[in-house]
């Protein structure tokens, strides 16, 4: 039950690291010193057009972007790189909110988020049609609004244990749904969560143990996430 509890808390975060690290890349060139050190800013680099290098323990990533002009004026095409791994949208800034649309990851793996592979490890690709993110908001995951989207994990591990791929759905936000939604199914979960209205994460999921031969379990989910941007 743990293993699975920590599966469902990755898959969200992983969610919404992936649109924050994507809206990071232009950003990063209105001034390096909001960025820790890790972080820098290639020569030549405008807020139009540019390129940044991340540095983490084991490896130099890149984040580029440029503008767009067939998607708006204000367009901009940006994108992450990570050896096999990408992820790609294009950012349209509005007075209220950041909107990434037509989000696409490859290969990403969980460990540039910060995830320990020992712990969690495999490969996430999928499509999001459109991101949505209020400015003033002190917790953009909570505040996340989308248009809907597919997600699949390739080569899951926990904890060393191979596991199935699991596909994600991320519903689409209306104003009778407007919480995040995200369905989970796989031969070892099934089921749907959402957002709450204090922040946190819940519903139910139907647990699979494929070798047991016994019937799914039921189990309530209420999980505390964090706000996002690092808190």
């Amino acid at each position: 039950m743990k293993v699975l509890l920590r599966i469902i808390v990755v898959l969200f975060a992983l969610l919404a690291g992936i649109a924050v690290t994507l809206l990071l890349a232009p950003v990063t060139a209105l001034g390096a010193m909001m960025f820790p050190p890790s972080l820098q800013i290639v020569e030549g680099s405008s807020l139009l057009d540019g390129r940044a290098l991340i540095q983490d323990r084991d490896a130099s990533h890149q984040l580029h972007w440029h503008w767009c002009p067939g998607s708006s004026l204000v367009g901009l095409c940006i994108g992450f790189n990570a050896g096999s791994g990408f992820a790609s949208a294009i950012l349209k800034p509005h007075w209220t909110q950041l909107v990434l649309k037509d989000v696409r990851t490859g290969n990403l793996p969980p460990a540039l988020l910060g995830i320990d592979p020992a712990v969690i490890d495999g490969r996430i690709s999928g499509t999001i049609g459109l991101l949505s993110i209020p400015l003033a908001s002190p917790c953009p995951l909570r505040a996340l609004t989308t248009t809907g989207g597919e997600l699949e994990i390739d080569g899951l591990q926990v904890m060393a244990n191979q596991l199935e791929n699991h596909r994600l759905t991320l519903f689409a936000s209306n104003e009778n749904a407007p919480a995040l939604r995200l369905g989970i199914a796989g031969p070892q979960a099934n089921g749907e969560l959402q957002m709450l209205a204090d922040g946190n994460l819940g519903g139910q999921l139907e647990l699979v143990d494929p070798t047991s031969g016994q019937p799914p379990r039921p189990l309530d989910i209420n999980l505390t996430l964090p706000c996002g941007w690092g808190q």
